[in-house]
Order: structure tokens, then sequence, then C-alpha cells
């Protein structure tokens, strides 16, 4: 599940930070330069992002190609592009891998507008689902595509955020992992309602502790 695969993530970052407080706490040196900055927690952070919506797209193939119907009108083609097509389940799954592309394109809200209006199913389950994700995804794509500078398309759409043009987005440690647990929870929510409305095939989760930050109290 994906879910898990952003627990690994987290998982990793923890070991990372438990592992230097051990060795530090036995008198080792230690260079934390590399991984107490922002720029491996900020990564991690990222690639789970990516993870979640990469998750989104896989799981609209994998209704549509379910439950083809449900796909709705496909993308125009042109002439040739159906006679490429020896058959046509081959042409069916070629629409449906271009309507996926083209939705997996839009923003996460406007993805989840289309989800709601022609599936009557929504991504998220509450109004603080739907703004700590869209939170995260103007995050990643200010730390991807604006070296995390803070830019008036970041305050257009986030106008709540706190920070001003010009400003560094900094995120520490506690709230890389809150983030991170976000995402597991919020994955693992739309994970078992899609599984419920469009009977979904599923695996079993991997059991996890009930407190994953060692230091913290239970």
């Amino acid at each position: 599940m994906l879910g898990d695969d952003i627990y690994d993530l987290l998982s990793v970052v923890i070991s990372i930070v438990a592992n230097e407080t051990t060795l530090q706490s036995h008198g080792f040196p230690v260079n934390s330069t590399a991984t107490q900055g922002p720029l491996l927690f900020d990564l991690v952070l990222v690639r789970a992002i990516e993870s979640c919506q990469t998750y989104i797209a896989e799981v609209l193939r994998l209704i549509y190609e379910k439950h083809p119907a449900s796909a709705g009108d496909l993308e125009k083609v042109g002439f040739d592009f159906v006679l490429s097509f020896d058959s046509i389940e081959e042409l069916v799954s070629a629409g449906i891998e271009q309507k996926v592309h083209v939705l997996s394109n839009k923003s996460m809200a406007d993805l989840d507008t289309y989800v709601q209006k022609v599936h009557g199913f929504s991504l998220f389950a509450t109004d603080d689902q739907r703004q700590h994700a869209s939170w995260l995804i103007a995050i990643r794509n200010l730390m991807v595509h604006n070296r995390s500078i803070v830019n008036r398309r970041l305050l257009d759409r986030q106008p709540a955020s706190g920070y001003k043009i010009g400003d560094c987005l900094k995120l520490n440690l506690s709230e890389n992992l809150a983030h991170l647990r976000f995402l597991i929870d919020w994955i693992c929510d739309v994970d078992v309602r899609l599984i419920e409305r469009f009977s979904l095939p599923s695996q079993p989760r991997s059991p996890r502790p009930k407190r994953l930050v060692p230091w913290e109290k239970s």
C-alpha cells in the first residue's frame, strides 16, 4: 500500500534522528549538518507528496479499467489513432491511459471537483483534509520549482500561510513528521473509501506501532 510506503519514509526520518541521538549520548561526535538540516527532510516530504499524487492517478486508472463506463467521455483522438490498435480492448485501454494522464495534470482541487461531479466521490473526508493536502502540494511545488522561496503564486493559493513574498519556506522536524503522518492518514482513509465505493481489490495493512516517535510521550 502507498500508506505503507510513506510510513517507511517516516520511519527513515525517525531512525536518522534516533541514531544520532544515541551516538551523541555515548559521546561519539556526529556531523549532523546534512541530516539535521532542512534539505534531507524536505526531500523526504516532497517524495511522500509526489507518491500521493501518483497514487491518485493509479487508483483512477484501476477504477476505469474495472469500470470502463465510469470513465465517461474519453479524450478525443484521431482516426489514425483508432486504427493503430488491433482490438477494441486495446483502444479502450489506451483511451483510459490518456484520460488518466489529463486528469493527473489537474490541480488537486480541480481533480477533486471533477471526481465529485462525475463520480459523486470526494478525495477528502473533511475540509481540514482538503486544506492540509492543498497546503502540502503548494509546499511541494514551491520546493521543487522555486527553491522554497515564497512567491506570488503560493500566496494567491494560500493567502493565510503567514509568509511574505521572498521569504524562505522553512519546516522544522516536527512539522515534517506531522505532514508525513497526515499523508499516511489521508491516503489510508481515501484508499478504504475508494475500495468500498468501487469494489476494488485490497490487501491487509502492515501493523504499525501506536507510538512512532521514540522521544514522544504516549
